[in-house]
C-alpha cells in the first residue's frame, strides 16, 4: 500500500511539474492534508498558486481561504479578496458567497449590502444553499432589498431542500411566529427537531444554536414543548459536544442539581470546566461555589474557590467580585468543615469579645465570645447560603 501510494505521489509530482493543473491542484491537496507527503500548507500554497494560474477556479478560492487563514503565507484580507472576487468573477459558487459576506461585513471590502445580495443570488443560482439561506436573511431583515417575510420563507424553503439546517432553523420561527406564513405550532417544531436532530436524526449532524435552543425550550417548557428535563439534557449534551459554551454550563448545572441526570458533582464540575475554558465566567463561579461550600471531601478547598473567584472577577463578573469581597471581610477564607468552623470560632471568642467591647461598651465573658462569634458565624454561613 505504502509502495503504491509513494508511486502515485511521484508521478502526479511529475505531471505537476510538466504543469498538468489537475496534478498541481492534487498536490496542493495532499501537501495540505499531509496524505502521501510531509504536511506543510508553504507547499501547498505553492501548487493552488500554479493551478490558480492556469484557470482553476477551486485553487483560487483556496488560495483566499488560505490566505485568511495564515496558511502558508501571513494573513492578508486584501489579497484573500483579490483571491475570492477572482474565482467569483469566474462562477466559483463558495467564492461568489465568500464576496457576498464580504460585502455585507464591510471590514475588509466596502460595506454595500445591495453588492451582497448580488453575490449570493449568483451563488444561489448555482444551487449553493449558504447563499440560499443568506437571501431567506436579507429578505427577513431588509438587508439590501425589500423587507418580505414571504420572499424570505421561499429561499429557506429551497436551502431547507438542499438539507441546510441554519433554514430548517429559520424557518421553525416563522411559523412559531406567523412571519410570512399562518402560525402553526407543530410545523416550527417539525423544523426544529429537523435542525437540531441533522441528516441521520441522531443530533450528531445537528445545528448546534438549534440543539441549545430546544435543551432550554424543553427544560422549562416553552414554545408548547414539553417539559422534560432528560429531552432538554439530551439537546444540551450534542451542543456541548459540539462546543457550545452556555450548554456545557447548563450541563454543570444539571449534574449539579441532579436534574434529569444523577447527582455527581464531580461530573458538573468537568462539564463547569469546558465551559470556563472558553471564558464562562457564570461557570468559574460555580467551580468557586462548589469548592467553597464544602458538600463533600472533593470539594473543600478555599485557595481553589478563590482562585476560581479571581478569574470570573477578572471577566467582569461582579458577583464574584462581592464574594471576593466578603472573604476578605470575614477575615479568613472559607470554612472548610464543621470543625474547622468551631476550631476558628474558639481561636477568635477572645477577639470577639474584646470587639464587643470596644464597639458597644459590653464586657463579654470567655464562654459569651464564644457564643457570639458562633452565632455570628452562623449568620454568614446562612448568608452565604441564600446568595
Amino acid at each position: 500500500m505504502e509502495q503504491s501510494l509513494e508511486n502515485t505521489v511521484y508521478w502526479m509530482r511529475r505531471a505537476a511539474d510538466q504543469d498538468d493543473v489537475t496534478a498541481e491542484y492534487n498536490m496542493a491537496v495532499m501537501y495540505e492534508k499531509g496524505a502521501g507527503v510531509e504536511q506543510s500548507y508553504e507547499q501547498a500554497f505553492y501548487f493552488y498558486k500554479k493551478a490558480a494560474a492556469q484557470g482553476d477556479l477551486d485553487a483560487m478560492y483556496y488560495l483566499g481561504v488560505m490566505t485568511y487563514n495564515g496558511q502558508g503565507v501571513p494573513y492578508n484580507g486584501a489579497a484573500m479578496a483579490a483571491w475570492y472576487k477572482m474565482a467569483a468573477d469566474d462562477g466559483h459558487p463558495k467564492a461568489q458567497y465568500q464576496m457576498g459576506l464580504l460585502h455585507n461585513r464591510g471590514d475588509i471590502l466596502a460595506h454595500n449590502d445591495r453588492k451582497a445580495v448580488q453575490w449570493w443570488r449568483k451563488a444561489a443560482d448555482q444551487a449553493y444553499s449558504k447563499a440560499m439561506f443568506s437571501l431567506g436573511v436579507a429578505y427577513s431583515d431588509g438587508m439590501g432589498v425589500m423587507q418580505s417575510y414571504k420572499k424570505a420563507n421561499e429561499w429557506f424553503e429551497k436551502a431547507v431542500a438542499l438539507g441546510n439546517t441554519e433554514a430548517m432553523h429559520n424557518l421553525g420561527y416563522a411559523y412559531a411566529r406567523g412571519w410570512g406564513v399562518e402560525l402553526d405550532m407543530q410545523e416550527a417544531h417539525n423544523y426544529w427537531y429537523r435542525a437540531a436532530l441533522g441528516p441521520k436524526l441522531d443530533g450528531k449532524g445537528g445545528l448546534m444554536q438549534t440543539q441549545f435552543v430546544l435543551g432550554g425550550y424543553h427544560l422549562e417548557g416553552d414554545e408548547g414543548f414539553e417539559k422534560d428535563d432528560q429531552r432538554a439534557y439530551y439537546f444540551f449534551s450534542h451542543a456541548a459536544q459540539q462546543g457550545h459554551s452556555i450548554s456545557q454550563y447548563n450541563l454543570g448545572a444539571m449534574f449539579n442539581d441532579g436534574k434529569g441526570v444523577p447527582k455527581d458533582l464531580m461530573v458538573a464540575e468537568a462539564w463547569y470546566e469546558r465551559a470556563a475554558a472558553q471564558n464562562n465566567s457564570k461557570a468559574m463561579i460555580q467551580i468557586g461555589d462548589l469548592y467553597a461550600s464544602c458538600p463533600d471531601d472533593n470539594f473543600c478547598n478555599s485557595n481553589k474557590a478563590i482562585n476560581w473567584y479571581k478569574r470570573a472577577a477578572a471577566l467582569g463578573e461582579r458577583v464574584a467580585e462581592e464574594k471576593l469581597e466578603r472573604a476578605e471581610v470575614m477575615g479568613f477564607r472559607f470554612r472548610r468543615s464543621v470543625e474547622d468552623t468551631k476550631t476558628w470560632v474558639d481561636e477568635k471568642a477572645a477577639e470577639v469579645a474584646d470587639a464587643a467591647a470596644d464597639s458597644l461598651g459590653v464586657k463579654l465573658s470567655s464562654e459569651e465570645g464564644i457564643v457570639a462569634a458562633r452565632r455570628a458565624a452562623q449568620r454568614i454561613e446562612e448568608a452565604e447560603t441564600v446568595s
